[in-house]
């Protein structure tokens, strides 16, 4: 089932909240908390972490946390930036689609015919999507809050992306929790235990 920003764009005259339009903010929301909860997650958690467990386990938990938020960035950023897999230039579905409206009913009023049995087929699961010029090979959906499609050539980076966003929550949850139980029975710690909150 194909929504309407994926069979039109978007609307023009679309005012989101307030009156205003969001849809440009959203990429930038989505790369912003993601690096702003990497900051201040890694910054609250190792100090404790080292306090609590340890240095090794402190240094082992910092390289991976690091390696996961770099990995879910780098490929938020190739899904946001990639083509998203364009059918190539040389297919005969291509010639058909540059042809204009007008000119197809023209040559099917010629010719004394309204089916268009000759129209060269487009590839399975391949979609014309309103953000590029060529159908888009094995077209998913497009995607809001990366303001790009997704489809062959990066629906592998756009699940990797969910499942490092999945892993993220999940185990900042789990570590703010965890940190906010250990630490609140120390008094002189209520400005971490403020920040885990407000992290959490």
């Amino acid at each position: 089932m194909l929504f309407r920003s994926e069979l039109g764009g978007p609307k023009e005259e679309h005012r989101g909240t307030c009156g205003y339009d969001v849809r440009p903010m959203l990429p930038v929301l989505l790369v912003g908390s993601t690096i702003v909860g990497a900051a201040g997650g890694i910054s609250l958690w190792m100090p404790l972490l080292g306090m609590i467990l340890g240095e090794p386990y402190c240094t082992v938990a910092r390289y991976f946390f690091i390696g996961l938020y770099t990995i879910t960035c780098g490929c938020m950023a190739y899904c946001a930036s990639c083509d998203p897999g364009q059918v190539p230039p040389d297919h005969p579905c291509v010639a058909h689609l540059k042809r204009s409206e007008e000119q197809r009913k023209l040559e099917d009023v010629e010719a004394g015919s309204e089916d268009e049995d000759d129209t060269p087929p487009m590839p399975d699961r391949a979609h014309k999507a309103w953000q590029y010029p060529r159908p888009v090979r094995r077209y998913d959906h497009y995607c809001r809050w990366l303001a790009n499609c997704i489809g062959l050539l990066n629906h592998r980076e756009f699940m990797a992306m969910l499942c490092g966003l999945v892993a993220i929550g999940i185990l900042g949850i789990i570590l703010d929790v965890f940190l906010l139980i250990t630490t609140a029975r120390e008094m002189d710690h209520w400005t971490t235990s403020l920040l885990l909150v407000l992290h959490l």
